[in-house]
């Protein structure tokens, strides 16, 4: 095997193209540990970070079902209560006539 001249930093740029072992062995003696680490801790923060947002997700999907049964609810509630209302309006009427009639009448309700 013959050995590459390397006279320029191009000739380095082709030579470590043309031999991507050197190349390797270039990027492992130049970058440190850390750096050369950094690629894989990505890829677990990203792993990481997709299973939190799928936690998150479904809590988000829990807490969209519960808010969506309280407003169920709330309308139970609310329709419920407006019929009492009406029930109860309709109930007093005659009260209401009776008490009409006794004040028309001076208040007393004797006469």
């Amino acid at each position: 095997m013959q050995t590459p001249e390397i006279a320029t930093v191009e000739d380095l740029v082709r030579v470590l193209d043309e031999h991507p072992q050197w190349r390797e062995a270039v990027r492992s003696r130049l970058l440190t540990r850390e750096v050369l680490e950094l690629p894989q801790q990505l890829a677990d923060l990203a792993t990481t970070t997709n299973r939190q947002f799928e936690i998150v997700n479904q809590r988000l999907t829990q807490l969209e079902r519960g808010l969506a049964e309280l407003s169920r609810q709330l309308a139970e509630f609310v329709a419920s209560t407006n019929l009492q209302f009406t029930k109860l309006r309709t109930e007093i009427g005659p009260i209401k006539a009776a008490h009409a009639a006794t004040s028309a009448r001076g208040g007393r309700p004797d006469s």
